[in-house]
């Protein structure tokens, strides 16, 4: 017996697969750029699509049993956040050629601190998706590579046994 039905929450449930459901049947409406073929970052709240090249996108294609995205269209987003965002230590959080690009998160003559924080910067727990999705499509020598830098942070760099929260951009 799950928890839910335990503790008479099915109210809940029912909602939130309506929920589910709803966002499966429109996700591909409101998110995919059928004219560039990639997927947006998040729509704003004038219901325009942002269109910057983030890492979030991964999460679309990491779904295990409920895919969001058509197999083609994954393949397409796996790419996209691969070459435009994954650097051999990390996943970067934005798109190096945008203009609101930072890549250094302590870099105070050209910027505050924390303008970086989701504007550049390396964010190295997201590794963990981009692994998953090329192991899933067959790439599996760049999921290694990866993986082996994020070991080598784990277990030789910094304090041993941990791993960074996020790293600049350009070391």
């Amino acid at each position: 017996m799950y928890k839910r039905q335990i503790l008479g929450k099915t109210e809940n449930e029912l909602k939130w697969r309506e929920i589910a459901q709803t966002l499966k049947r429109n996700f591909n409406r409101y998110f995919w750029d059928k004219r560039w073929k990639r997927l947006y970052d998040h729509i704003n709240k004038d219901g325009s699509p942002d269109k910057k090249v983030r890492p979030n996108q991964i999460f679309a294609i990491t779904v295990p049993h409920q895919p969001l995205l058509k197999p083609e269209y994954q393949l397409m987003v796996l790419k996209e956040v691969v070459s435009k965002l994954t650097y051999r230590y990390g996943v970067a959080s934005l798109w190096q050629h945008d203009p609101d690009f930072h890549p250094y998160h302590i870099y105070p003559q050209f910027y505050p601190k924390d303008e970086a924080y989701h504007n550049g910067t390396v964010w190295v727990w997201l590794a963990g998706s981009v692994i998953s999705s090329l192991i899933k499509f067959g790439y599996v020598d760049l999921a290694y590579e990866l993986l082996e830098s994020e070991s080598f942070q784990i277990l030789d760099w910094g304090a041993v046994g941990t791993l960074s929260e996020l790293l600049d951009a350009i070391p």
